[in-house]
């Protein structure tokens, strides 16, 4: 394990959308577990009045940046083929 590195005390929430009308969303966080930084896309689903971590992708925060050019690849060529257009980006469906 790498050493110098800093470690969060409890994850960070970078952003969380509501998913569908069901009152499940979708969160991206930064954590540490076990001495690793990772970051996680989830969706979150209610249960007694709580949201409970569900299904989603978690991976060491090394492979964030090739994840962020993956998903601009993505969304350059999702707007190429017409399958978003302005009126939805950033729009909760």
């Amino acid at each position: 394990m790498r050493t110098g590195r800093p470690k969060l005390a409890e994850p960070l929430v970078i952003g969380e959308w509501w998913k569908n009308r069901r009152g499940e969303s979708i969160r991206v966080r930064l954590s540490t577990y076990e001495g690793h930084n990772l970051f996680d896309v989830r969706t979150w689903f209610p249960k007694d009045g709580k949201l409970l971590p569900g299904k989603g992708f978690c991976c060491h925060t090394k492979h964030l940046p090739k994840l962020v050019s993956v998903l601009e690849k993505a969304l350059v060529q999702a707007r190429e083929r017409g399958l978003i257009n302005a009126d939805d980006e950033g729009a909760d469906e």
